[in-house]
């Protein structure tokens, strides 16, 4: 009698701590809305949801890279449209100074303005995008571009192998070039201004007319090309983004259903948990009644 009554008690004690987890396990879900609390809930569902969210990881650092390159590329388009400007500017001055009726002294006027145009050009050169210059090839925590003797010239870098490129991962093996090397652009522009300028100041109507507006018309190509170029890559950059975040909603969702509890259905199988907990706990109550009469028969 008293060895059945010991595995009685050590049954019902099993019985009973079953359903005490069985409630906290439900009390779980229900407080954190969660239906994978710890790895013994669902080992398998485990692994799928670590899987999915170093990928979901993965897709963040990408789209990243993309929001950085988009505001890179933003900055270098901008400064390039000022350059244009500029240059369309130098053009008009140019196209004024060739005009047979203008005075030596107006031209000299002229000749300044466009002096002052190549200085705000060398420092559209030197745009920054936060603390990297966005002209300087991989060499961006200095200025590119430096006046030596008057003139302005290019002291950006390339790496050993010569790569001035900086390019960022916006997929898996998917790299995107966001910068445009000043040594490209600007060198040809400063040439271009430096020769109309001299020529507005020593009165060459006839070379300003030819030379001097041909040098600023291909000036004005270039940086034309380099924002089309921008253009392009940033398009690029917008196609990915929207690939990259359509790929990340549908992954967050897949996550969600493997790591998200059903609330409602979960309430219920609290509910139902803890009323099997009251029914083990009653049963065992009502099973271990005894009196000293019980253990004499």
């Amino acid at each position: 009698m008293r060895i059945s009554t010991l595995m009685s008690a050590d049954n019902a004690r099993t019985a009973l701590n079953q359903a005490v987890e069985r409630v906290i396990r439900a009390e779980e879900r229900v407080a954190s809305g969660r239906r994978l609390n710890r790895p013994s809930d669902d080992p398998a569902g485990l692994t799928q949801a670590l899987s999915l969210r170093s990928s979901l990881e993965g897709i963040a650092q990408f789209r990243r890279n993309a929001a950085d390159a988009k505001g890179f590329l933003g900055t270098t388009d901008t400064a390039l449209a000022n350059a244009s400007d500029l240059l369309r500017q130098a053009r008009t001055l140019a196209v004024q100074g060739a005009n047979d009726t203008l005075e030596p002294e107006a031209r000299q006027a002229l000749a300044r303005q466009v002096d002052a145009i190549i200085e705000r050009i060398g420092a559209i050169g030197n745009t920054a995008y936060g603390s990297r210059y966005v002209f300087g090839g991989q060499r961006t925590t200095e200025p590119p571009f430096v006046q030596v003797a008057g003139a302005w010239t290019y002291h950006g870098g390339a790496s050993a192998d010569g790569e001035s490129r900086l390019t960022v991962e916006i997929g898996v093996g998917d790299e995107l070039a966001m910068n445009v090397a000043g040594e490209a652009v600007f060198p040809r522009a400063f040439q271009a201004l430096a020769t109309v300028r001299d020529q507005l100041a020593s009165g060459s109507k006839t070379a300003l007319s030819k030379e001097g507006l041909q040098a600023v018309d291909a000036a004005l190509r270039l940086v034309g090309e380099a924002r089309a170029d921008v253009g392009s890559r940033m398009q690029r950059l917008l196609q990915a983004d929207a690939t990259l975040e359509e790929a990340q909603g549908q992954l967050a969702t897949i996550l969600s259903g493997i790591e998200d509890a059903d609330i409602p259905s979960t309430v219920v199988e609290l509910k139902s948990a803890e009323t099997a907990y009251q029914s083990a706990l009653a049963a065992t109550a009502h099973g271990f009644r005894q009196s000293l009469l019980d253990f004499l028969r």
